[in-house]
């Protein structure tokens, strides 16, 4: 996780006398994830075959560490499962994944 600090000096007077202070400003979970686009957009043929991945844009979120993007969830779905990996320093890369053979037809 990245640390931030502010550093600071201080001096007393009579005695004079001075200290350096360094504050750790820690982060606090004030910022929704967000994705780049409010809508993903995927063509996708019936002919595809399941087991099919499609990589989808990962969420931003500017909160750090333990406070950034935990997880994704898919409502549910006959068709399609995500799975969620880990990244370097936590970020997470999700795909949608073809469980079920699409049928246009039997779309309304």
């Amino acid at each position: 996780s990245v640390s931030c600090y502010l550093r600071l000096e201080i001096t007393l007077e009579n005695p004079v006398r001075m200290f350096n202070i360094e504050v750790e400003i820690l982060d606090i979970n004030d910022n929704a994830p967000q994705f780049r686009r409010d809508v993903i957009h995927l063509d996708i043929s019936e002919a595809t075959p399941r087991g099919e991945r499609f990589s989808l844009s990962n969420a931003v979120d500017p909160d750090v560490g333990s406070n950034s993007v935990k997880t994704y969830h898919l409502s549910e779905s006959e068709h399609f499962n995500i799975e969620v990996q880990s990244g370097r320093e936590g970020s997470k890369f999700v795909d949608l994944i073809l469980i079920k053979t699409l049928d246009r037809e039997q779309q309304s």
